[in-house]
């Protein structure tokens, strides 16, 4: 599997995708060495923000998993966060969670609260490659598609950080909106594995995907949808699935710093949460 380090030589390798390929890329672990929807939860729960919406939705998922509600919706969400680190739980449960605790606020109040979580804690955590690399596949007069499990807004407000126009789609795990606020209502499809294919249809509207971007498992099914595969410091599964594919169209980015200057590396678990 070919293995880069630069934004410059893989958009050498895109350069021979026919202008207007359809490119997909997920966000987190893949445009940053973060999570956002994890980031935006610590924030949350460091300012006790979860409104009685949040809290309900929560309990919800609590008993959904075999577990009770501590009646402290906080109680629950750190309870929620501690199941998913001790694997007791999956990714599905979690990236509910993560969206949902923002049921019952504006969602100009969310969007606020998350640009300054982007400004303080993703801003240092996005790959030295990433702006380069996103404005030239633009540039390159591709179209671009951003897909994450986080919340959609929660990505949209961090993609601000690297300039790239707002036209660009951002697909995430989405609330139900009425009036303006966050409802505890998640609009389907949930953007992880098979989601993530899902959602993206509508946009390709039958033409074929020429590229994807991926770091984890949740990501696997959008690759193997995709012509050209691109792992940017994948996790065991990807790492795997392209071993046992060696003749398959991947590619490896391999970004070896973070734009606070620490170097990065592939992580070595799965799980899509907590810093390694």
């Amino acid at each position: 599997m070919q293995r880069m380090t630069s934004a410059e030589a893989l958009l050498e390798r895109l350069d021979l995708l026919s202008p207007g390929s359809w490119v997909a890329t997920d966000a987190d672990g893949t445009i940053w060495a973060t999570d956002v929807a994890e980031l935006a939860w610590q924030a949350m729960m460091a300012e006790r923000g979860i409104r009685p919406p949040g809290q309900e939705a929560l309990a919800a998922i609590l008993t959904e998993v075999g577990q009770e509600s501590r009646g402290d919706p906080h109680v629950d969400a750190q309870h929620l966060y501690d199941l998913y680190m001790q694997g007791e739980i999956g990714d599905g449960p979690i990236l509910r969670a993560m969206a949902l605790c923002f049921a019952g606020w504006a969602e100009d109040e969310a969007r606020a609260f998350m640009a300054k979580v982007a400004r303080q804690h993703v801003a240092p955590r996005i790959y030295e490659t990433s702006a380069a690399l996103y404005r030239g596949i633009l540039a390159q007069e591709h179209r671009l598609l951003v897909v994450s499990g986080s919340p959609d807004f929660v990505v949209e407000e961090s993609l601000r950080l690297l300039g790239l126009p707002e036209e660009v789609p951002v697909l995430g795990v989405k609330l139900a909106r009425e009036g303006g606020v966050l409802q505890p209502e998640i609009v389907p499809p949930i953007t992880w594995n098979a989601g993530k294919v899902e959602a993206i249809q509508p946009h390709l509207d039958g033409e074929p995907l020429a590229a994807a971007f991926g770091d984890s498992g949740g990501d696997l099914e959008l690759l193997l949808a995709a012509e050209l595969r691109i792992l940017v410091n994948p996790r065991p599964t990807l790492t795997r699935a392209a071993d046992a594919d060696p003749e398959g169209p991947w590619i490896t980015l391999a970004p070896e710093r973070v734009a606070s200057g620490e170097a990065t590396h592939a992580p070595t678990s799965d799980l899509v949460l907590g810093d390694e």
